[in-house]
């Protein structure tokens, strides 16, 4: 009488939200009467479970393996944790109007409901909060500021800046004794 594999049941994918607890826990039996032990691959620990937190989100394939010690039978699931962040939300920022040589300072706001720290970039005309306008800025530019939370979450607006030229004195040029 030769030795058979163990049986494990079918595996039916999951589908969670992050900081939700997993339990992966399938019925294996073997025909043989031998004891049978159950083993699962990472992220799921030595007893099938994960506890999900923020920042967990993505696709996940796990395979749980039912051994009775000689031989093995293996199951593939994949494992799917859905993000629970919230992106942060700006603030309407006004578009502004300046004169060359003005120095132009951008205080976005933003709101998070999951209160993650939020910080903020800036692309276009500027490349940071601040910038002095020269006498080459004249016309209408934009500036994208985006509000980035640390799990990935945005928010983006554009403001439309317009620097009005400024008359300059003249300048006399080569004065000869």
């Amino acid at each position: 009488n030769s030795n058979r594999a163990p049986t494990l049941e079918t595996m039916v994918d999951l589908s969670v939200n992050e900081e939700e607890l997993v339990n992966v826990n399938p019925l294996a039996a073997d025909l043989d009467g031998d004891n049978v032990t159950l083993s699962f691959t990472a992220p799921l620990d030595d007893e099938g479970n994960l506890q999900t937190q923020r920042g967990d989100a993505g696709n996940y394939i796990i395979y749980v393996t039912a051994s009775d010690g000689d031989l093995s039978t293996s199951e593939k699931l994949t494992l799917t944790i859905n993000s629970i962040n919230e992106n942060p939300v700006l603030e309407a920022i006004d578009n502004l109007v300046v004169n060359e040589t003005d120095t132009i300072t951008l205080n976005p706001i933003a709101a998070d409901a999951n209160e993650d720290e939020v910080t903020f970039t800036y692309s276009g005309f500027m490349t940071s909060n601040m910038y002095t306008t020269t006498h080459d800025d004249a016309g209408t530019h934009t500036v994208t500021v985006t509000a980035n939370d640390i799990y990935g979450g945005q928010d983006s607006i554009d403001v439309t800046i317009m620097v009005n030229n400024v008359n300059r004195a003249p300048v006399i040029l080569g004065v000869s004794e």
